[in-house]
């Protein structure tokens, strides 16, 4: 791979993260969910520790008191 193909795949890596990142920090839902496949399964910290699909996210967000933590670099 040329350099240059690895600094746009790089680019094109960080853009997906901070687009993500954005999402998470406002708490938007369906831009947050718009990352991730239909059937993912996702492993956290907090119970049930795995879970498949999404339909967690609202409940998740709802549980808020603060502001995001800014997870940008």
């Amino acid at each position: 791979m040329s350099d240059a193909s690895t600094k746009r795949e790089q680019d094109r890596i960080r853009g997906v993260t901070e687009s993500l990142a954005r999402a998470i920090e406002a708490r938007d839902v369906e831009r947050t969910r718009s990352h991730y496949g239909p059937d993912a399964v996702v492993f956290s910290l907090a119970p049930p520790l795995r879970s498949r699909g999404l339909g967690w996210l609202s409940a998740w967000f709802a549980t808020w008191s603060s502001p995001a933590i800014d997870l940008r670099p």
